[in-house]
């Protein structure tokens, strides 16, 4: 390592310094140490696998294998005028035209400290196995801790480093390999080691630095979501470097009041998923730390779940995370290296349900269940502990028409598998008042499919849904949130029919008619098999001897296009009247409610 004053006076002894490093050697190979750094081999993959470039194959194929790094510290004066790009660029000009010294003297890293006044350094880093070129994953990091990045669990995505004014900050934008819709942001921070100037208890000092940490992602994070709107599932990674003495069990309850302080902004932000990584000396000082691993899941956006962890190594010699819970985590068994995985089929229509300031109709469920869970911790607070929560809460089977048997029966088939846009379940709810379990009927509308209209089908379904509440005696629980009955439209003659135009030249005095010319209708008979139930028409003969087909009538070759939809609005209307006199009824309007919607 070196450090120099000015530039311009390391460029003056910039091939000395180099000359002062031995020639090439054989003792270690430059694809262990840039990702794995103190990390046993085999844990985490070379950082150049995440970019996947390999159009410097010529770099990466020569024999010499470079084993020495040089760090070259420079001071650079308070009123540099020059930003981290320029920088970046100046010292990458630099690099490539020493390139021959630095592979004549086997240099396979050379990394720049840029130290500022008053300012956290500025740290780049260039490989020899990408032609000296930048590596901007880990700017602002040093190199021998970027392994604490996990960056390798980013492997299923392409990802761009997205730089802040705060250093400590290391945020990347990714987007799915599999899945271009499919766009989030990862956060990585470190917490270096550091003093202390007040006497303070170490997991106070936990929470209040983890505190100042997730504000500044979440004003950064405010920011980038203005460049990448779409982005969603974004998660947060924070890594306290220093060992703590301190029993474990005492982290999550301070850690629990996060959701408090954060949540909204967490939520609106579109953060999913945040982990929490520290060491703790279980053991005498003798013994290896041992990592701990605090995580928090809010897919659904409204039903946090908390998971804890200890990192320790299996049978093969991987390290793996084993769950401190009971039943375990999802990450239970799971290798620590494991890639964050795409989003599952379901995560877009809870992101769209979310956008219109809703929650997805399966995650229903689950609410529920939250709020039997806060009964009981009320209950039990209140009793000093000595009431105690079943281990199941709320039993959710979901009623599906049975075609065999002409009924609503319970089913437990997968969440999203519904084909229209009302959903129904049988919930017993395992509560304080009621501890052996109460039954209700939950319908709620699915405002992902088709904006949560009503058409025929979903008529239906709430009319056998409320049936089934009044003849079991069961209350009867509606979740709102709808458009109203359903103004359908007759997609296949949507694209077709053209304007018969009073003027061709002027269309603003308006249009006679509506027509299909005679291909369009063709095609509509080919399609319904030589009968054209979609449209009732009248042929046009033309003056130049073209036959136009009137539109008379748009019926469509789908049921629950149009007024049939307004026939069952009466008809749920009916039922509700009745339920309303027969068992308890309520209805919450979680989104907008119209038309039937607002009446039910």
């Amino acid at each position: 390592m070196a450090a120099f004053d000015t530039f311009e006076r390391m460029e003056e002894h910039f091939e000395r310094l180099c000359g002062l490093i031995s020639g090439n050697t054989e003792a270690s190979s430059r694809s262990e140490s840039p990702a794995l750094g103190m990390r046993p081999l085999g844990r985490f993959a070379p950082m150049s696998a995440l970019t996947g470039d390999t159009k410097r194959g010529v770099a990466s194929s020569r024999s010499p294998r470079y084993s020495h790094v040089l760090n070259v510290a420079l001071q650079v004066p308070q009123d540099d005028p020059f930003d981290d790009d320029t920088w970046s660029e100046r010292l990458q000009q630099f690099a490539a035209s020493h390139a021959v010294d630095l592979r004549d003297n086997g240099i396979r890293r050379l990394t720049f400290v840029l130290q500022r006044a008053g300012q956290h350094p500025g740290t780049f880093t260039f490989r020899e196995n990408t032609d000296y070129a930048e590596d901007m994953t880990i700017r602002h990091i040093e190199p021998g801790l970027a392994y604490q990045l996990e960056l390798p669990r980013l492997a299923n995505f392409d990802i761009r480093p997205c730089f802040s004014d705060n250093r400590q900050l290391h945020i990347y934008h990714g987007v799915s390999k599999q899945n271009a819709a499919d766009s989030r942001f990862f956060v990585r921070v470190l917490v270096r080691p550091g003093r202390l100037s007040t006497a303070v208890a170490t997991v106070d000092y936990l929470v209040s630095e983890t505190d100042r940490l997730l504000n500044d992602i979440l004003d950064a994070l405010e920011i980038l979501s203005a460049e990448y709107p779409n982005s969603d599932c974004n998660h947060l990674f924070i890594s306290f470097l220093p060992i703590f003495n301190l029993d474990a069990s005492q982290f999550e309850p301070a850690y629990r009041g996060f959701l408090e302080r954060h949540g909204k902004r967490l939520f609106r932000l579109r953060v999913t998923a945040a982990e929490i990584r520290f060491l703790v000396q279980t053991g005498s000082d003798n013994d290896m730390p041992t990592p701990f691993r605090f995580c928090i899941f809010n897919k659904s956006g409204f039903v946090p779940k908390l998971e804890n962890y200890v990192e320790q190594r299996d049978d093969n010699g991987e390290w793996v995370f084993r769950s401190l819970d009971s039943p375990p985590g999802s990450y239970n068994n799971m290798l620590v290296a494991t890639p964050h995985q795409p989003k599952e089929w379901l995560q877009p229509r809870r992101y769209k349900a979310h956008i219109m300031g809703t929650t997805y109709v399966y995650d229903f469920p689950d609410l529920f269940q939250q709020a039997v869970s806060v009964q009981w911790a009320r209950v039990a607070k209140l009793g000093g502990g000595s009431v105690s929560a079943p281990a199941q809460l709320v039993e959710a089977h979901e009623l599906v028409w049975d075609d065999a048997t002409q009924m609503l029966v319970e089913s437990d088939r997968d969440a999203g598998r519904n084909t229209c846009g009302m959903v129904a379940w049988v919930l017993t709810m395992y509560t304080p008042e009621s501890p052996a379990g109460r039954r209700i009927v939950v319908i709620a509308n699915d405002i992902t499919f088709k904006i949560g209209s009503f058409g025929v089908d979903e008529d239906v379904l709430f009319y056998r849904a409320t049936q089934y509440a009044r003849q079991h005696g069961l209350p009867r629980v509606y979740l709102s949130a709808n458009s109203g009955a359903r103004i359908g439209l007759a997609d296949e003659i949507r694209e077709l029919f053209r304007p018969c135009w009073r003027d061709d030249a002027d269309p603003e005095q308006g249009f006679e008619y509506l027509y299909l010319n005679e291909d369009d209708y063709a095609k509509l008979e080919a399609r319904e098999d030589g009968q054209v139930r979609s449209v009732i028409t009248e042929p046009v003969t033309m003056p130049s001897g073209e036959v136009r087909h009137r539109l008379l009538t748009i019926v469509g070759s789908t049921d629950g296009l149009g007024v049939e939809n307004l026939r069952g609005s009466g008809m749920i209307a009916g039922e509700t009247s009745r339920a309303y006199n027969d068992i308890f009824t309520v209805t919450l309007v979680t989104c907008r409610s119209v038309g039937i919607g607002a009446y039910l």
